[in-house]
């Protein structure tokens, strides 16, 4: 007996839902287990190229340390679950630096159902590396990437 090309369609689909769960799932636990972003503290510095806070100025307690971004980069865009990931908007073609197109960029948030990282790099840092370990044991060649804002 063999398979139509619908019922494998739908069959590769149920298998994407089911790896876009398991992100999201991955996403929460590893934010339940995360390492607390170390706090900073923004502020003038006392002299014009100084690294230390002036007391006198104002400054910022920000208890989410530094901010930024982090991604999943699936590193192939040809598969058919990167595929399918940008067909549902759920991601972008990712391009390496230089140029060319390479795979597909996750960028993981809560309105997607992703743990909710804040502004938080290292939250978003770890989150990202959990799920690219997910998507690896699931076969899915992946990695993060991350940058300072």
């Amino acid at each position: 007996m063999t398979m139509t090309k619908k019922s494998t369609s739908s069959k590769n689909e149920a298998k994407y839902e089911r790896l876009w769960r398991g992100m999201q799932r991955v996403s929460h636990e590893a934010l339940a287990t995360a390492t607390p972003p170390t706090p900073m503290i923004v502020g003038s510095p006392s002299t014009p190229l100084g690294n230390d806070v002036d007391p006198n100025q104002k400054t910022w307690f920000v208890a989410d340390g530094v901010c930024g971004f982090a991604w999943v980069v699936l590193d192939s865009g040809r598969t058919g679950f990167a595929q399918w990931i940008i067909k549902k908007g759920y991601g972008s073609k990712h391009y390496q630096w230089g140029g060319g197109y390479k795979g597909v960029s996750i960028w993981p948030n809560s309105n997607r159902g992703f743990a909710e990282t804040r502004q938080s790099l290292q939250l978003k840092e770890q989150v990202c590396r959990k799920i690219a370990d997910y998507l690896r044991s699931e076969g899915i060649s992946a990695y993060s990437e991350s940058r300072i804002d």
